[in-house]
């Protein structure tokens, strides 16, 4: 690196670094390689304490200490730690702190701008409360009339002839919404991700419709997820459902959404790469993306030793792309797919899969594929997992530690 100026002020100008760069025995913080080589240190230091790095999430760390099994998650310098017994955490932390300068702060409640609940019946509520509230407060929406539903129609492109919104502001909203949207909230994920792809063009309906989607949350500030506590095996079922040449421009968007005890894990809303001919084809290639976060998970959860012994269930409500997903022995009329896609046969021939209809009206992961109103969302809504969160008696912190 450059030598710093102030090293002429310490030699009276005549600094004998003049004209040469210094090599660093050290990283040091603001460094494009600072990050690296942190998380390498910190790596090594986890190892060194019995943890072992996932592989499928290499900022994830499990092991054993004090007969208790911990698992460690990482993000850059902040640490989550749980357990099933409080002398394991104890024993982490002393060993941390042996290696770095560290503040603990006991029990969690937030983290990376979630709020931790755990609940009395041994559940654990997620939510954004505090973040939605800024949120609001940010775009002057905090005393706005809230809204029932977070979008009434689909987005299209802005016509010439329209003015074009400020897109710094633009961006700021949707970037805001989409930590909200990825984090917390599948309910505005469908909302917010279709106005996504015209920030860099947005128009004052796009604006307007991101107004709608802040009422709504006007409306849901203290909704959120909770997780229930399993009374055996840990199992997670899937649904997927595809909005057939719904865009403008006649594109599907796909809907995935993976459950654990009747609430979210994943989920996923993504515009599909080419034109659906059929509802069946469009279906299909949405069942191909539910596979893909099931594998990934799959093995995510074996390496957490909560393997996966018997198929996950998938269900659609599509019979007929059910019934060629099915079929080993013929692709129908779906041969002009890319190859990748057919990769889900292969799933269910190992018996990774097993394919289930599922009525419309019960299918979680339609709220991720088009706008809904009135009961049709609530109902799905609730499916999803997303509801009003009491944060009163049956509320106590988290046992963990960060």
């Amino acid at each position: 690196m450059e030598p710093p100026p102030e090293h002429q002020r310490i030699y009276n100008g005549k600094s004998p670094f003049v004209n040469k760069l210094c090599r660093l025995k050290r990283s040091i913080y603001g460094l494009k390689q600072a990050g690296r080589n942190w998380f390498q240190l910190l790596r090594l230091t986890l190892l060194s304490f019995g943890l072992t790095q996932l592989i499928t999430e290499p900022c994830v760390f499990i092991g054993a200490l004090e007969d208790g099994t911990l698992i460690v998650v990482v993000y850059v310098d902040d640490l989550l730690a749980t357990s099933d017994k409080t002398a394991t955490l104890d024993k982490f932390q002393d060993l941390l702190a042996s290696k770095f300068k560290m503040s603990a702060t006991g029990e969690v409640d937030t983290y990376l701008g979630l709020h931790l609940q755990k609940r009395s019946d041994g559940g654990i509520s997620l939510s954004q409360e505090r973040y939605v509230i800024e949120l609001l407060d940010m775009f002057g929406m905090l005393k706005s009339k809230g809204s029932p539903t977070p979008s009434v129609q689909r987005p299209v492109p802005r016509h010439k002839d329209e003015d074009q919104h400020d897109i710094a502001e633009m961006r700021s909203i949707i970037g805001s919404l989409l930590y909200l949207a990825n984090s917390s909230r599948p309910d505005v994920t469908n909302a917010v991700h279709a106005l996504a792809r015209f920030v860099a063009d947005p128009s004052e309906d796009h604006y307007n419709g991101a107004k709608r989607i802040l009422r709504y949350l006007r409306n849901t500030t203290n909704y959120g997820i909770t997780y229930k506590r399993g009374n055996g095996e840990f199992v997670i079922e899937a649904y997927c459902d595809a909005d057939w040449g719904g865009g403008h421009d006649r594109k599907s968007v796909s809907g995935v959404v993976v459950l654990a005890n009747g609430a979210p894990i994943v989920w996923r809303c993504k515009k599909q790469d080419g034109v659906a001919l059929s509802s069946a084809e469009a279906e299909y290639v949405s069942m191909s993306l539910a596979v893909q976060e099931v594998m990934y998970l799959r093995q995510l959860l074996a390496e957490l030793r909560l393997e996966q012994r018997r198929p996950t269930l998938l269900l659609s409500d599509s019979q007929s792309a059910i019934a060629i997903a099915n079929d080993q022995d013929s692709l129908g009329r779906l041969k002009h797919l890319d190859i990748r896609l057919h990769f889900l046969k292969n799933e269910i021939q190992r018996g990774s899969i097993r394919l289930r209809y599922v009525r419309s009206e019960s299918n979680a992961s339609d709220v991720l594929t088009k706008p809904l109103q009135g009961t049709a969302f609530t109902r799905t809504r609730d499916l999803i997992g997303v509801k009003q969160l009491n944060d009163g008696e049956d509320a106590e912190p988290h046992d963990s530690k960060g």
